[in-house]
């Protein structure tokens, strides 16, 4: 299919060159975060942990506390101080926060020391600079070494994947800039290099994504222990609903040896991440600069949770329903099976269809086409499916007492327009509420302010309301618990789809005519300082996954360390 050559090639240009920018980048900059498995340096530290429990310590790289990147050990109950060795990894460490056991007041902490691989102190942290929450008043930023015994191999591996990838950018480039008026530009290579330079940008982001495939939570505790369920396993539920990409994968996956599991999840996840940057950049979606609407499916900030694993593929899916939705209904048989296929494939992975059936009942009453009365259909089946998993899955029921609503909004407010603006980054002030307050507030007014008009014409409310239900579904899960949206990162995909929202409604400000085009380029030049420290994500650790999949193999139990830290699956063995 060909796009419209004055928008597609300008477009196009822009985000290889974004693409090539990223490739370069990672270059001539290595992560200096910890990859290879190392976490070469170590907090030690005094405990008193009478009823004993877990003690743990996360630290801020810059960007905000990380909570996926918290190390916890286990304490036995004692009367006594006990020396305890957490480890920490390589890089410049701005803040540290112990975590001590919640269940006793009588806990806390003592003589910390930072040392280096070989056991040298680096820093000496005074008893005064501990705070009671736990939290260590650093006079300077840590600078901790890595391993080079490990780093090496590490950057060796990134720099021949970035060469790679910035070698194809390069042809990309070469072939769009070519493609001169009156040539239109094949709906192919447009396809090729939204999704090269999307790919590009993720690698700039999570270098260990390419070089090092990781189990990620559920991809191991769940999905690789139920693999050998066979295609029955395609209707467990998981979190109340159906999942059939990652319960798909696992299936596949056990087709291979066991070593290559981690890779092909990685695959999949990636390929579900790269199909919804290309879907956004279609011309059926209409969206304003699309080829950039395409690449903020992976510019969205803290992303860490959900990129490159099976276990959250189902939030770049969740985009690709709402792109469905929004698009103009298929003409001709391709795109009729491309829609089909979309809404069956992420309509059974995630309960998004269900918020998705008013997106397509909107389009058919309004397009008053026969394939779009069809495909509305199918969504509805499929929700019903979903639904029905969901009651026989026994869900959590809801609390007697409701919550006060005010910390919700102002979570949602702090994960929006807080996290847009980076006026409320970890660790909290002592009252965050109205500073979440602020945040939501800002948020409305973009809606509000900017225009989003695509092939459909204005989306706003249909965007609107998939942000809204999706957000109101993670309050509804942790009803009891509104804190853990303030201080957990591993909680912020219910906001991925908000924030990939807001990235669109800026580049319809800034189509759209008048002041509203100054407010967004404004605005969106504000968002890109706010969150250039939030840019690359924490990098999985590599696990030595070759050394566990051999003792699988081979039929023997183990326990399996996984990302995050402190996760772990047993795989009972075969004897």
């Amino acid at each position: 299919m060909t796009q419209p050559l004055a928008v597609t090639r300008t477009c196009l240009l822009a985000a290889t060159l974004l693409g090539l920018a990223a490739a370069f980048g990672t270059l001539c900059f290595p992560i200096d975060a910890p990859i290879g498995g190392e976490t070469p340096n170590t907090l030690s530290v005094s405990i008193l942990a009478p009823q004993g429990g877990n003690v743990g310590v996360t630290f801020d790289f810059g960007a905000g506390y990380n909570g996926s990147l918290c190390r916890y050990i286990t304490l036995a109950p004692s009367g006594q101080f006990n020396r305890v060795a957490l480890p920490l990894p390589a890089g410049t460490i701005v803040g540290l926060q112990l975590i001590l056991p919640d269940n006793h007041p009588r806990a806390s902490a003592r003589d910390v020391r930072i040392l280096d691989a070989q056991g040298r102190i680096l820093s000496q942290v005074a008893d005064s600079d501990l705070r009671t929450d736990g939290r260590i008043a650093l006079r300077t930023n840590l600078n901790l070494p890595t391993d080079s015994r490990r780093r090496g191999n590490a950057v060796s591996r990134e720099r021949v994947a970035a060469v790679l990838l910035a070698a194809a950018e390069m042809a990309i480039l070469i072939a769009v800039w070519r493609r001169r008026d009156p040539v239109p530009i094949p709906g192919w290579l447009a396809r090729t290099a939204i999704g090269l330079a999307a790919a590009a940008i993720l690698f700039s982001r999570r270098p260990s994504v390419f070089v090092a495939p990781q189990f990620w939570a559920e991809d191991g505790t769940v999905y690789f222990l139920g693999r050998t369920g066979g295609w029955h396993s395609l209707w467990e539920t998981q979190g109340n609903y159906l999942a059939l990409v990652p319960r798909a994968t696992a299936a596949l996956a056990n087709l291979a040896p066991v070593w290559y599991a981690p890779i092909l999840y990685a695959i999949v996840a990636g390929a579900v991440c790269l199909a919804a940057a290309v879907k956004a950049a279609s011309p059926r979606v209409g969206l304003p600069f699309p080829a950039l609407a395409g690449l903020a499916v992976v510019l969205v900030p803290n992303m860490d949770e959900i990129t490159a694993n099976v276990a959250n593929a189902q939030w770049f899916g969740a985009a690709i329903l709402a792109l469905v939705c929004l698009s103009r209904p298929p003409e001709g048989f391709r795109q009729t099976v491309r829609d089909t296929v979309a809404l069956v494939v992420f309509g059974l992975t995630g309960p998004f269809i269900i918020f998705a059936v008013p997106l397509l009942l909107w389009r058919a009453m309004r397009r008053r086409s026969a394939v779009a009365w069809i495909l509305l259909a199918l969504g509805a089946a499929l929700a019903v499916l979903q639904y029905r998993a969901y009651c026989s899955s026994q869900p959590t029921p809801l609390p007697q007492t409701m919550p006060p609503l005010i910390p919700f909004l102002a979570a949602a407010g702090y994960r929006t327009g807080g996290q847009l603006f980076g006026f409320m980054h970890p660790p909290l002030l002592a009252n965050p509420i109205p500073w979440g307050i602020a945040g939501l507030v800002l948020y409305g007014l973009m809606w509000a302010s900017f225009p989003l008009r695509a092939a459909e014409g204005e989306v706003r409310p249909a965007l609107a309301w998939m942000a809204i239900a999706v957000m109101v579904g993670g309050f509804l899960r942790y009803l009891d618990h509104a804190n853990l949206f303030f201080e957990q990162v591993f909680i912020v995909r219910y906001f991925y789809l908000p924030l990939l929202f807001a990235a669109w409604l800026f580049l319809g400000g800034l189509a759209a005519p008048g002041p509203r085009r100054w407010l967004a380029a404004l605005g969106l030049a504000a968002t890109i300082v706010c969150n250039v420290a939030h840019y690359r994500m924490a990098p999985y650790i590599d696990l030595h996954w070759p050394h566990y999949a051999s003792a699988i193999e081979h039929g023997e139990p183990i326990q399996v360390p996984i990302n995050p830290p402190a996760w772990s699956f047993d795989s009972p063995g075969s004897r």
